[in-house]
């Protein structure tokens, strides 16, 4: 319990509950073969029109993971479906399929896993369809979860399902079983973020997320858990503390099955153990919240003030707003392998307000004053009226090398450990702008632009550092040279310091815990 903002010890706790099954164990090892299918089959694509079955169907048929010859389609009349060879039911495939996505309405998804489970046809399951008991099908949700627990129970332990009521998977260099088209969701390739598990309860969070960051942060997979009738956020926080590369699990929440919140918080603490951070954002913090949890995921969002103080106990970085999370899950991803060594940041811009403002938002991080060697390059770069001590405000007429240098000299400093580099980029004394001959004589491709600049100082440092152009669209694609870079990238300067001050917390947890072991 949680009273005014602290946990309260309480005499004991019941639970009861209505489960008309034992829960067996279940074959989690599967989740391998979820992720990384080498056959697959789908139930439900249309030969005509693009339905979800249809749409998840060409996804895979690009798919690097899944052979041409081993996707099947399963459909009653037809015998083939663009390309696709048909089997009439489950029990006619040709052997067992590492994923079977089943997007048959919730009225017929029973009987195609009855199916599936029965004739051993599947080691995974995506269950697409809703209407189960966000809708008030709870009897229909029982049924199918009791099937699934008698195949858990039986030898070879059956297969593992993730949905119903999800948008699918997309599993980088494998698979894509969103059912959207690629013309509308096209992931581009990006060399960063591959450290990044996205794991949501809402599909709809991984599309915009998807959208939103496409290009700049490719998680090695990005996986919808929708309404957790077999597997549950706990199994892929589990899964994903066993996969090299992976370092950074970000999840969206709306609610734990019962039992799963206290296993996901052990988790979260062997995830610190191993070096790797988990990041949340929980939602249903409100009665209305929680209502809408309910009906959108059948999810219990339980209290949030006791979800709350149990995963930051558990060390888990927890996001207050949809905002903060994306900004944590971009700087955790792209700065993993540039950890805080400590808390001492390095603050430049060229615009006052930023730097009045940034330190009320430090909140963990330290401004300290800069050495002579740091002094001796700010003086000699940046105009006589700049102001040199930390956040030192270079003023809109230092230029383009200037900046460069004053930056380069901060990164340098044994008194940074990590720095936040501003530049609103409007004045004229900054190069930022794409090539335009006859209109201006900037080029941002160009090495001595800023970014040209800026960039690979900021990557190849070993500090922390994120870089904030606060103008609008007509600088996008200065903002896309510093994340293409790797360096994370914020359109206000207070953002940009919560971010990094979250980000020190959570590399001073680690480095806690890792000297308590060497103990």
């Amino acid at each position: 319990m949680v009273r005014d903002g602290a946990l309260v010890a309480i005499d004991g706790v019941a639970l009861l509950s209505r489960r008309r099954w034992p829960a067996p164990d279940r074959p989690l090892a599967r989740i391998g073969e979820l992720l990384h299918p080498r056959s697959a089959a789908v139930l439900g694509a249309s030969a005509r029109g693009d339905n979800p079955g249809r749409v998840i169907l060409n996804n895979l048929k690009r798919s690097r993971g899944v052979a041409a010859g081993r996707l099947h389609v399963v459909h009653p009349k037809e015998t083939a479906i663009d390309g696709v060879a048909c089997v009439p039911s489950v029990k006619d495939l040709p052997a067992k399929v590492d994923l079977a996505v089943v997007c048959i309405p919730a009225a017929g998804a029973r009987d195609a896993i009855a199916e599936l489970v029965a004739h051993d046809r599947a080691a995974s399951i995506i269950l697409i369809p809703g209407g189960f008991a966000e809708a008030g099908q709870t009897g229909l949700a029982d049924e199918i979860e009791g099937i699934l627990a008698r195949g858990h129970a039986a030898p070879g332990g059956g297969p593992v399902m993730v949905g119903g009521n999800c948008l699918g998977i997309v599993s980088r260099d494998s698979y894509n079983t969103f059912f959207l088209p690629l013309y509308k969701l096209p992931f581009a390739e990006a060399a960063c973020g591959r450290n990044l598990a996205l794991v949501s309860q809402s599909g709809a969070y991984l599309v915009t997320f998807a959208s939103n960051y496409d290009g700049i942060v490719n998680p090695a997979a990005s996986i919808s858990f929708g309404n957790q009738m077999d597997l549950t956020v706990a199994d892929f926080l589990a899964h994903f503390l066993e996969v090299d590369g992976v370092d950074v699990i970000a999840c969206y929440v709306e609610g734990f099955r019962p039992g799963d919140g206290d296993r996901f918080t052990a988790l979260a603490r062997e995830a610190l153990a191993r070096g790797k951070q988990v990041l949340v954002f929980k939602a249903g913090k409100t009665e209305l919240g929680a209502k809408a949890a309910a009906s959108h995921t059948a999810s219990l969002a339980g209290d949030y003030d006791v979800a709350l103080a149990c995963l930051q106990d558990a060390g888990v970085t927890v996001a207050a707003t949809l905002d903060e999370f994306e900004d944590l899950i971009k700087t955790f991803a792209l700065l993993m392998a540039r950890p805080a060594r400590g808390p001492r940041v390095g603050i430049l811009s060229n615009a006052g307000f930023e730097c009045s403002t940034v330190t009320d938002a430090l909140a963990g991080l330290e401004l300290r004053g800069f050495d002579a060697d740091v002094r001796a390059v700010l003086d000699a770069a940046l105009p006589v009226f700049a102001h040199r001590d930390n956040p030192v405000d270079a003023t809109p007429m230092a230029g383009t090398a200037a900046y460069a240098d004053a930056v380069a000299a901060i990164l340098a400093s044994d008194g940074v450990d990590a720095a936040i580099i501003s530049a609103v980029p409007v004045t004229p004394a900054l190069d930022n702008l794409p090539a335009a001959p006859g209109v201006h004589g900037e080029d941002l491709d160009a090495p001595g632009s800023l970014a040209g600049r800026l960039a690979p100082l900021l990557a190849g440092c070993g500090k922390p550092a994120v870089v904030v152009v606060d103008s609008g669209r007509l600088y996008d694609p200065l903002c896309a040279r510093f994340e293409q870079a790797g360096v994370p990238v914020f359109r206000k300067i207070d953002r940009a310091a919560r971010a990094l001050a979250c980000f020190f917390a959570a590399c001073a947890r680690l480095s806690d815990r890792r000297s308590l072991e060497e103990r």
